[in-house]
């Protein structure tokens, strides 16, 4: 393998970013330098999930905090295209809001999202309308990295609605 090095680091850097800011669309494809996913709630399992995660919700036991991975640490990700595509259901028939929390982690394969290593990088609420109270019911994610920033696109099944959150890369 051949390694180049510049004469001037600093200059090279400054030279990059002034050409990524005149032309984005030259990088095409990035390293993820985290893995990124989202909170979830799932049935709980004794003998799998420690019991500090269970929370029993309608008469029932869940398994809180869970990292639910989109994208993981390295993977290499096209940027404007969609990473991920991942379908979620509401908890309870009545629910109304389906919360989500986007999370990274410095881990390739975290398991609870407040592990060391772990971090909530912002939320948003998708809203589900009482006309449909059914458990059937699902709100779409997906995941998109843009140049300098991920988005998360959710849409409601039933209403087609889409709600996004950007999210700055560190």
């Amino acid at each position: 393998m051949k390694v180049l090095k510049p004469n001037e680091p600093g200059a090279a850097v400054i030279k990059g970013a002034v050409e990524f800011g005149h032309c984005p669309e030259k990088i095409r494809f990035r390293m993820s330098p985290y893995t990124y996913g989202v909170d979830i709630v799932t049935p709980f399992r004794h003998g799998k999930h420690p019991i500090s995660k269970y929370m029993k919700i309608n008469g029932e036991g869940y398994c809180v905090d869970i990292f639910h991975i989109h994208v993981r640490k390295n993977q290499s990700v096209e940027t404007g295209t969609e990473i991920s595509n991942e379908d979620y259901h509401p908890l309870t028939q009545y629910q109304t809001i389906m919360p989500f929390k986007v999370a990274t982690s410095d881990s390739l394969n975290p398991k609870y999202v407040d592990d060391p290593g772990n971090r909530i990088m912002g939320s948003f609420d998708v809203q589900i309308p009482h006309a449909f109270t059914s458990l059937e019911r699902s709100v779409n994610v997906k995941m998109i990295f843009r140049g300098t920033e991920l988005e998360v696109e959710a849409k409601n099944a039933h209403t087609n609605q889409i709600y996004k959150s950007s999210f700055r890369f560190e």
